[in-house]
């Protein structure tokens, strides 16, 4: 199953948003579709819980959680003009402290997260990679300055969901039955 952000080891949130707790820097979550807001919003709490005086905004689509603690949260309406890149742009012009764009889709939007984090914000964002590694080169084929980057990318959490069965509908199989029906679809085990 999917673990909710209150289910997250603390320790492994609490280390990483230590690792990551200066401004002015960009830290990502990448992973499979729609599972990384669950560890950005667990960071965003962390973050919270260290230091409640901070502001915190979050740019998504859609919201996908109401923050319990004072923030402002501007879902993208693409069909309004409301974009990831126009939002983030008017981010730059307010005083927050954190925030959390939902996900860098595109080069204008990747350019304008990292121009944010330039101007002294911390942005935790997430990004479709298969790897950490993968996340910078996926900024960069983007056409994110590798300077930039590397003024302000400072964390990187690549994260893999493992399944769990469902304890209320597993069923126990027996070992010639799975062989059995992996023949009959053409597959085998070695």
């Amino acid at each position: 199953g999917r673990k909710g952000a209150e289910d997250l080891s603390d320790r492994t949130v609490d280390r990483n948003v230590r690792l990551g707790s200066r401004a002015e820097h960009h830290y990502f979550a990448n992973g499979l579709v729609a599972h990384n807001s669950t560890t950005l919003y667990a960071a965003l709490l962390s973050i919270f819980e260290r230091d409640n005086r901070r502001s915190f905004a979050t740019i998504e689509d859609p919201v996908e959680y109401r923050l319990p603690f004072r923030s402002t949260q501007s879902p993208v309406n693409e069909e309004k003009g409301a974009t990831y890149e126009r939002l983030i742009r008017q981010a730059m012009r307010n005083d927050g402290d954190t925030f959390l764009i939902g996900e860098i889709r595109d080069g204008p939007t990747a350019s304008a997260a990292i121009q944010l984090a330039l101007t002294g914000h911390q942005v935790l964002s997430s990004i479709h990679a298969n790897s950490a590694t993968e996340t910078t080169l996926r900024l960069l084929e983007l056409g994110v300055d590798a300077h930039l980057l590397s003024e302000t990318l400072r964390l990187v959490v690549a994260q893999r969901l493992v399944p769990t069965p469902c304890l209320a509908c597993a069923q126990e199989v027996r070992a010639d039955e799975v062989k059995g029906l992996l023949r009959k679809h053409g597959g085998e085990i070695r």
